[in-house]
């Protein structure tokens, strides 16, 4: 059941834009394989001005198709933190300067939806926000708090793998949070945030 939190990964057009003006020093360009399905999505989001900063972990939304609300009703449950794959595809540099950790630490990587209600999508629909419960904890903030520690960044993927197995593990270690005990705790405690990474 956990593995639902994340059924839908979402990509969007900004972030795109986004990466693709960062000013990576990478092994190879990538300005070519900045297209929709090349991080992998699920969905993409052709929205120019929806950036990490203005998707919240628990926002609700609705699809609508030419005029009418359809069934489909999914919710923001996290950023998405790549894998090495994104290294792989998008300009084969593996180290703290690479897309992967520069995704990781800004939330352009994308983000994961849960579905609250099931539904069907086609290309052209448009989703409307219907609820925002936590309008201070965008998926860039929680990035940023959990993944902008050079340490936890480049870490995280071996971590994580540990983790699932060995169920001690931690992926993200307590010095490496860059945020406060109080964030940590409030961050913690929303329901909407997913149970499970992968």
């Amino acid at each position: 059941e956990d593995a639902l939190d994340r059924a839908i990964l979402a990509q969007t057009s900004a972030n795109l834009e986004v990466v693709s003006a960062a000013g990576l020093e990478l092994r190879e360009p990538i300005a070519d394989k900045l297209v929709p399905g090349g991080f992998g999505e699920s969905i993409f989001l052709d929205a120019p001005g929806l950036l990490p900063d203005q998707v919240c972990i628990g926002d609700e939304l609705t699809c609508w198709r030419e005029g009418q609300e359809q069934a489909l009703r999914l919710q923001v449950v996290s950023p998405r933190c790549p894998c090495a794959k994104i290294d792989q595809k998008l300009g084969k540099t593996y180290t703290i300067g690479g897309v992967r950790a520069h995704c990781a630490s800004t939330a352009h990587g994308g983000f994961f939806l849960r579905v609250l209600h099931s539904g069907d999508l086609q290309e052209g629909d448009i989703f409307m926000l219907v609820a925002r419960p936590h309008p201070s904890w965008t998926v860039a903030r929680v990035s940023r708090l959990l993944y902008s520690h050079p340490t936890a960044n480049m870490n995280y993927l071996q971590r994580a793998k540990a983790a699932i197995s060995d169920q001690v593990t931690q992926a993200i270690r307590r010095e490496e949070w860059m945020g406060t005990e109080a964030e940590l705790s409030e961050l913690a405690a929303l329901p909407e945030l997913a149970v499970v990474e992968y």
